[in-house]
């Protein structure tokens, strides 16, 4: 994702052309003519924008013509799994997969966004995939595979075994790897795999995130010019920008976060008004203000799409000068930021609002853990904020109210328990905590969520271009599989009859609770919904049961959050309303939001697997040791235990030394000597723990509970 599309006149003319259909095939020399290119220096840039459009999928190079994708049959997909040669391509538009044999793939890799033809659709009632073909490589979100390097009988291989990727190459020896390395490859000219780097050994524990972070395309480091253009930024908030912004240093605001937390983007405030409605500022760091369009900040803020967030360490997406310094609203230093004030009433309606660009000094930098202590009546927390304490009451209060009103609503609450890893100097997992979700942490939430949708129904009844945050209904599949399990387990009064409205997932959810299915139930929940997305076209956000929403309250570390800002800097308070940014906007941010919402999925798989890695490498020691689970999932190859600390093992079919029967819908394994299903309190040993295969292992001892 480039910024091309802004400095190249060629792009436009061409991507106008493609949107209204009259893009017709030609050649290069035809599309010079066409475009009546006289000179050199026209042509090199007619060049680079065939190769910008093509890059971004808009046009292929087909039998020497230039040609748009769709009109010929290719598909726009993304590698999703590789073994031995195979590649299968998920269809971007509808999920379906294809099938790419070895000789066709172009070399392509796991997370490659690429163009298929495809050559042979399987017969109705057959389950294989449509077979395709490789045309061109699109994007390649990684520009390096990570593998163990492996010396067998003189042959030297590097083994590549990811959750996606499972792959024995052949490569040449090198002389800066030994047995063990973690290496990076890459492809040489001929397209043969070579040894680009060494990491380091792949029991070092910087080696480990390092891996992780190659594995899914996570760039760590910044460019210079990225880290100079921060660099130049001053510190000082230039005069004129008091005189042009609503002055807010002298109001009460603060900042409430985790204690560790060093990216502050929103800040909140709180009054009551003559009429008794509260008064509800929403501060959020001006990111954009510093962050112009296509700069070096911008461009690479764009291609990491977010911030990561790993045990011990922060991939940030903006340089730390921006991200924890010029842009983090920290205490009682001014800084620039965009605001949404909300006037709410009694019944928690937002009756009036009003967004505007501000200046803040913030009086305090709260922690969730205070506040939690002040809302439960901590007099040593409440003396040292006595100045500001009945603000926090009051917003205790408010948060409440529309948190209520939201859940009357159908909003769904997933309280699953969230594990946060401790670590040593050496990166070596100390403890399992769960993180708590006091009133404070749930405070924040309601206000950033009210906000954001505030936001959202602006831009909405503007009927201008906007980025929204959308969550589609849940596969109907899937919901009646596991309201068919909560009605089998005892529950039929809470089957799902309606998928529209969420409030009957709420119900199932809720009627759970406190039950031994309770964490279990919430997991397969989760699991059966829709993913949460980034679209240019609003459908609602069923989980959260609002008709209008977006991400406007995490700029630092979230793109989509930035170009709302930009969004809203460009057509409310600058008044550029004209055609030509309108059309701008609709051309661009499609592939925006397509992009950021595929780089906040690897983010997150990044995360869970560093967690799945941590769990294991924490459990190592205590092989052989007995504990006391719940069955959380059931298969037909072994059944799941979760433990109290989060961490999930598998007790395998084969190693109960029972003739076994699985039953599919009752998420159930019968045996001659015990049946097991979903709830299921069990006493197992842990078997083995391995942080290489991400992989534990219970045996199963016997039953403690149902």
């Amino acid at each position: 994702m480039g910024s091309l599309n802004m400095r190249n006149s060629f792009v436009e003319r061409l991507q106008t052309l493609i949107q209204n259909s009259k893009f017709k095939p030609r050649t290069i020399t035809e599309l010079k003519e066409f475009l009546e290119i006289r000179n050199v220096k026209k042509e090199r840039e007619l060049i680079d924008a065939l190769h910008y459009l093509c890059s971004e999928g808009m046009l292929i190079e087909h039998k020497k013509k230039y040609v748009v994708p769709d009109e010929f049959g290719f598909i726009k997909g993304e590698v999703v799994r590789s073994s031995n040669g195979y590649v299968f391509v998920k269809e971007i538009k509808t999920e379906k997969e294809y099938f790419v044999p070895p000789s066709h793939t172009k070399n392509a890799i796991v997370e490659d966004i690429v163009l298929i033809q495809v050559i042979e659709e399987p017969g109705q009632d057959s389950n294989k995939n449509a077979v395709a073909h490789v045309k061109a490589i699109l994007k390649r979100e990684k520009e390096f595979l990570v593998g163990t390097y492996v010396v067998e009988a003189g042959i030297v291989y590097v083994e590549v075994d990811t959750k996606h990727t499972k792959l024995k190459l052949k490569v040449l020896a090198s002389e800066k790897a030994v047995e063990g390395h973690e290496v990076l490859l890459k492809t040489d000219e001929e397209g043969k795999w070579i040894v680009h780097d060494v990491l380091g050994h792949k029991d070092e524990p910087t080696t480990e995130i390092l891996t992780l972070l190659y594995n899914f395309g996570i760039k760590s480091e910044f460019d210079q010019e990225t880290l100079d253009e921060a660099d130049n930024i001053p510190n000082e908030i230039p005069e004129h920008e008091y005189y042009m912004r609503r002055d807010l240093r002298e109001d009460v605001i603060v900042t409430i976060d985790g204690a560790d937390a060093k990216d502050l983007d929103d800040a909140v405030q709180l009054r009551i008004n003559e009429q008794g409605n509260y008064l509800l500022g929403v501060h959020i760091a001006d990111v954009s203000y510093y962050v112009e369009k296509d700069s070096y900040l911008d461009i690479e803020a764009l291609e990491r799409g977010t911030s990561v967030y790993l045990t011990n360490k922060v991939v940030p997406m903006l340089p730390q000068r921006l991200s924890n310094g010029i842009c983090s609203l920290l205490p009682n230093v001014e800084r620039l930021t965009l605001s949404c004030e909300m006037e709410i009433d009694n019944e928690g309606n937002v009756v009036s609002y009003e967004i505007f660009d501000s200046v803040i000094k913030t009086t305090a930098r709260l922690t969730y853990d205070e506040v939690n202590l002040m809302i439960k009546g901590d007099q040593d927390t409440i003396n040292k904020y006595g100045d500001i304490k009945d603000m926090l009451f009051q917003m205790s209060q408010l948060s409440k109210l529309i948190r209520q009103k939201r859940f009357q609503k159908g909003s769904v609450d997933f309280d699953a328990k969230e594990p946060k890893i401790i670590v040593d100097k050496d990166n070596v997992p100390v403890e399992i905590r769960i993180r708590e979700r006091g009133d404070a942490e749930k405070l924040i939430e309601e206000f950033m969520l009210i906000a954001n949708e505030t936001v959202a129904k602006h831009f909405s009844e503007a009927k201008l271009p906007f980025v929204y945050r959308i969550h589609d209904l849940p596969s109907e599949a899937k919901v009646a599989l596991v309201s068919g399990l909560v009605a089998r387990l005892g529950y039929p009064e809470l089957i799902v009859r309606n998928i529209e409205d969420p409030k009957e997932i709420q119900k199932m959810i809720e009627g759970v609770k406190g039950s031994t299915i309770d964490k279990t139930i919430q997991t397969l929940a989760i699991r059966m919904m829709s993913k949460a997305v980034y679209s240019e076209e609003n459908i609602g956000h069923y989980g959260l049961a609002k008709e209008f929403y977006t991400h406007f309250t995490s700029p630092i570390r979230r793109y989509p959050d930035l170009i709302v800002h930009r969004l809203i800097r460009e057509f409310f308070l600058e008044h550029n309303i004209t055609k030509k940014t309108r059309d701008y906007w609709t051309r661009t941010l499609p592939k925006i939001t397509e992009h950021t919402s595929r780089k906040e999925q690897k983010a997150a798989e990044a995360e869970r697997e560093l967690l799945e890695i941590k769990k294991a490498e924490y459990m190592k020691p205590f092989e052989g040791c007995e504990f006391e689970g719940v069955i959380s999932n059931v298969t037909e190859y072994g059944f799941y235990v979760e433990l109290e600390n989060t961490v999930q093992g598998l007790v395998s079919v084969e190693s109960l030394e029972d003739f076994t029967r699985f039953e599919e819908e009752g998420y159930m394994i019968l045996g001659t000597k015990n049946t097991f299903t979903i709830g299921d309190k069990v006493l197992v040993e842990l078997v083995r723990a391995d942080k290489y295969s991400k992989k534990i292992d219970f045996k199963f001892l016997k039953k403690t509970g149902n």
